[in-house]
């Protein structure tokens, strides 16, 4: 079973890059967003609540995959609610059922990412745009991911030049 984890900040292409490689590869994507938005329903976004469920939820489908022999590609934007040491506990949690995962980070310049954002209104799946009040005035601000994750890379993982990451 091979995990493929991609992530990065917002509109850097997570989503439109796991949807390619799957047409290419045959595996499924669990895209991140897919929990978060069933946890929002009940939860509020960040609470202990939600990012307990979150990241058991995450680690219920890698274990159960790695078992199963189902590779998947995941989408991941680190941000803050997410704990310390996740791309960690990820590789454990696959590792130890038999599994093995390659992390690779989708970079984007931020005037990319600010072309996406205007160029799609984000309807779909991607950052959420805050709308704030600046004296009387509405004012749409991309939402900031907070907390990112450096790796160092550290060779190639399989024939597809996927890079196998460590944590930094």
């Amino acid at each position: 079973m091979d995990l493929i984890f991609l992530h990065g900040g917002a509109a850097s292409g997570k989503l439109t890059t796991a949807r390619e490689l799957a047409s290419r590869v045959g595996y499924p994507v669990f895209h991140n967003h897919l929990v978060v938005d069933l946890l929002t329903t009940v939860f509020t976004f960040g609470s202990e609540p939600f990012v307990r469920l979150r990241e058991q939820m995450w680690m219920s489908v890698f274990a159960d995959a790695a078992r199963a022999g189902t590779s998947l590609i995941f989408t991941f934007a680190p941000e803050s609610t997410v704990p310390p040491g996740f791309p960690g506990r990820v590789r454990k949690t696959v590792d130890d059922a038999g599994g093995r995962v390659c992390f690779v980070r989708l970079l984007v310049s931020e005037a990319e990412q600010e072309r996406i954002c205007a160029a799609r209104r984000r309807t779909g799946w991607g950052p959420r745009l805050i709308v704030t009040e600046d004296s009387g005035t509405k004012v749409e601000k991309k939402a900031q991911h907070l907390t990112e994750h450096n790796y160092e890379q550290v060779d190639k993982c399989d024939a597809n030049s996927f890079w196998l990451l460590k944590p930094t």
